[in-house]
């Protein structure tokens, strides 16, 4: 913003306002000059016409102040040259009609409008310094008696000197006033300025550098070749679940006295602002240099511990709640391949949600992890585009009673062979369908394969149990249960064709939720089976109360089970004591005959593993049991 070239409303010579901001100034000009030449230039040409030919020729001869005056008025530098330009043409010209003495000898009333010129175009103080200019040489001339056409009376000099000063006044108190108006206009137009300018910079819940400024401080560090910096992201735990029970006000006030406490830890080489919602960044600077990253990182680390310790130590009193926070840091550490300050707060970012996941607390960025999550996204992206594309198919695995030796089951695996990466082990997209929420289509997608091929056996004369997987979402979702009654009433199919498989660890997230969705399962007709039994944390209590049909033994237990003598008592004790609650125990992970002989005669139920067979697609499943040993008929 300029300012203003001079001040305001003090003396009557000294200035009411002013002064304009030189670029308004330039405008105006500018204005006053457009309409001044088509004028001057109309009256050259009447003047010409009736034989005035003294008078036209001065007008023209302003024309050749005021014309440069106008394309000097272009140039911000130039415009008190223009300004002078303009004042003299305008003076010379009125000056001469006085001289003149005009029609009647009336020429000196055009002198009266000088005061407005000047105060207008020159501002107030240089305008005092041309109207008494301006008035000197009048008074000479009409003193003098130096008309040409007419000769000044003393009534005519009193009437003009009169009549002058009531317009010096009345052109003062004019621009004046709009010298001032425009000047509280200029100060309303600052202070809105800085405001935008302010708010451009800051957050306006905290008050500290946004995350526009924040980077902006991160670019300049990284012109500057030599500075070692780190940047630090740190985010506050749980912080959804204090808006929704304390109310987002009282959040708002939460955030505002982490600010406090960490705006009070800022030392001369750290800079702290606020991303948005529940996350600040730091700038940690002025690192030493010449020591090695391990020694940066210490330094990095020592700082960030000391700050997380600042911020939690003392709970938090808002609104009569008081309120134990913990916080989250992820570190960016200097980065020499990549300077770019919008990267280097994503990895501050992606290791701050990498600490969140490992509850870690604090985590420096690693490369790995964030290609790995790269992966990850890529994963998503295929597997969403597989469900679209009908990418996605059904194997089985064969499952035999271990009394009889005969194929009783088989389990539904879904398989994904991608068009880009040819076969995707189901360890890799498994995984991202269940943090993603895309477990849901998925499951329902098995659901519907498995049924209608159940259709379809039936028809064919193949009465096989097929059991299908679900995972801790699926139990979770209140639509299950509606979803498979359509699917079932889609394909004519009955619950009792079907086990459902339920893994151990999926009740501990929301046990009551997950048993009663359990309990309905089962009361639809379906046979459940508890699924990895031995990698959970299920008490008996759990397993009295759930109503499952059969329990798989982890293939973590069964590999062993030969060379692990703890291993294989686990898994004979957990024959005995579920064979004795009344259910069925199936060994996964079979790899050969002896394993096949030792779980058969702890009195093992079934049997699923590669020594039987394995998973295969619907078509080759019918073939092998045509010709299998295992065969079920």
């Amino acid at each position: 913003m300029n300012s203003f070239v001079e001040p305001g409303w003090q003396k009557i010579f000294g200035d009411p306002t002013i002064g304009i901001a030189i670029e308004e100034r330039a405008k105006v000009l500018e204005r006053v000059l457009l309409i001044t030449i088509p004028i001057i230039l109309t009256f050259a040409v009447f003047n010409y016409s009736y034989n005035f030919i003294q008078l036209a020729s001065v007008q023209m001869e302003s024309l050749l102040l005021i014309l440069p005056a106008w394309l000097l008025a272009r140039r911000v530098a130039l415009v008190p040259v223009a300004e002078f330009l303009s004042l003299l043409g305008a003076a010379l010209v009125l000056l001469y009609l006085i001289y003149d003495g005009g029609i009647g000898g009336l020429g000196f009333i055009w002198g009266w409008l000088f005061p407005f010129i000047a105060f207008y175009i020159a501002g107030i103080r240089q305008g005092w310094y041309w109207c008494i200019g301006f008035l000197t040489i009048a008074s000479a001339i009409l003193m003098l008696s130096l008309g040409i056409t007419a000769s000044y009376d003393t009534d005519t000099r009193v009437l003009f000197f009169a009549a002058y000063f009531f317009y010096l006044v009345v052109g003062y108190w004019f621009n004046a006033i709009r010298f001032q108006y425009l000047f509280t206009l200029e100060q309303k137009v600052a202070a809105r300025t800085a405001q935008l300018e302010h708010a451009s910079l800051f957050d306006s819940l905290t008050d500290m550098p946004n995350r526009p400024h924040i980077t902006d401080y991160i670019s300049a560090l990284i012109k500057r070749r030599n500075e070692v910096f780190a940047v630090i992201s740190l985010d506050i735990d749980r912080f959804h679940e204090i808006n929704n029970v304390l109310g987002y006000d009282n959040g708002d006030r939460l955030l505002q006295a982490v600010a406090r406490r960490i705006q009070s830890h800022e030392s001369n080489n750290l800079f702290a602002g606020r991303m948005g919602a529940d996350e600040f960044a730091i700038v940690l600077h002025d690192l030493a240099t010449g020591k090695t990253r391990d020694e940066v990182e210490a330094v990095v680390l020592e700082q960030s511990k000391q700050l997380q310790k600042a911020i939690e130590q003392e709970p938090y009193s808002i609104n009569n709640a008081v309120i134990e926070l913990e916080v989250t840091i992820g570190i960016e550490l200097p980065n020499t391949k990549d300077p770019n300050a919008g990267h280097m707060i994503r990895r501050a970012n992606f290791a701050c949600h990498m600490a969140k996941r490992t509850q870690d607390k604090i985590a420096v960025y690693n490369s790995e992890q964030e290609e790995s999550s790269a992966r990850q996204i890529q994963t998503f992206i295929g597997l969403r585009r597989a469900l679209q594309n009908d990418e996605l198919m059904l194997f089985y695995q064969p499952k035999v009673d271990m009394r009889i030796g005969k194929v009783t089951d088989v389990e539904a695996l879904i398989r994904w062979v991608s068009p880009d990466e040819g076969f995707v082990p189901p360890d890799h997209f498994i995984p991202v369908a269940e943090s993603t929420g895309l477990i849901h289509p998925v499951t329902r997608y098995v659901l519907d394969e498995a049924m209608r091929q159940q259709a379809l056996w039936l028809k064919e004369g193949y009465h096989i149990n097929i059991a299908i997987n679900l995972s801790a979402r699926n139990l979770m979702d209140s639509e299950l249960i509606s979803s498979i009654a359509e699917i079932l009433e889609k394909h004519h199919v009955s619950p009792g064709a079907f086990t459902l498989e339920i893994t151990e660890s999926s009740i501990m997230g929301q046990p009551e939720k997950a048993l009663q969705t359990i309990h309905d399962l089962k009361g639809m007709g379906f046979s459940l089976s508890l699924d990895d039994y031995g990698t959970g944390y299920t008490s008996l209590g759990y397993l009295k109360d759930m109503p499952v049909d059969e329990l798989k033994i982890d293939q973590s237990f069964i590999f062993n089970c030969l060379k692990s003598a703890r291993d294989c008592a686990i898994v004979e004790s957990t024959i005995n004591l579920v064979s004795n609650l009344g259910l069925k125990v199936v060994a996964e992970g079979i790899e050969n005959r002896d394993v096949w002989d030792k779980l058969k005669k702890m009195g093992c139920d079934k049997g699923q593993g590669y020594f039987i067979a394995k998973p295969m697609n619907a078509e080759d499943l019918i073939k092998w049991l045509e010709d299998s040993e295992w065969s079920h008929s």
